[in-house]
């Protein structure tokens, strides 16, 4: 089974994510895969983590500060942690966990465009 969860920014797709691994979790099932909850500074959203839901490794996805390619809208996406925490997070999953989490496959922010930093 898959079920993907849709919607515009900041409306709690993460949250509904965690609640339903809080009640899988009470159920028995062990989750894995990654979430990406936000960075934020008020009400200023800075960025977003990356958090392996087996190990609990964590790293930033992306941000408005860091000096790395490739950029998407105002975020700069850390290419370093997406692998390390990311991809072995993935990857781990598939191996040990009854159900995959993927949070944050769509655009970081509405009409995402991906560019090149000079």
């Amino acid at each position: 089974m898959k079920i993907f969860l849709i919607g515009v920014t900041s409306i709690g797709k993460t949250t509904v994510v965690k609640n339903m691994m809080t009640n899988l979790r009470e159920r028995g099932l062990v989750a894995g895969g990654i979430i990406c909850p936000e960075i934020r500074l008020g009400n200023i959203r800075l960025g977003f983590k990356i958090v392996d839901l087996i190990s609990g490794k964590r790293g930033i996805l992306s941000h408005i500060s860091q000096l790395v390619c490739p950029k998407i809208s105002k975020y700069v996406v850390n290419l370093q942690d997406l692998s390390e925490v990311g991809v072995e997070a993935i990857n781990r999953a598939l191996n040990e966990a009854d159900y995959v989490i993927i949070d944050e496959v769509g655009p970081m922010e509405p009409s995402g465009k991906i560019s090149k930093r000079q």
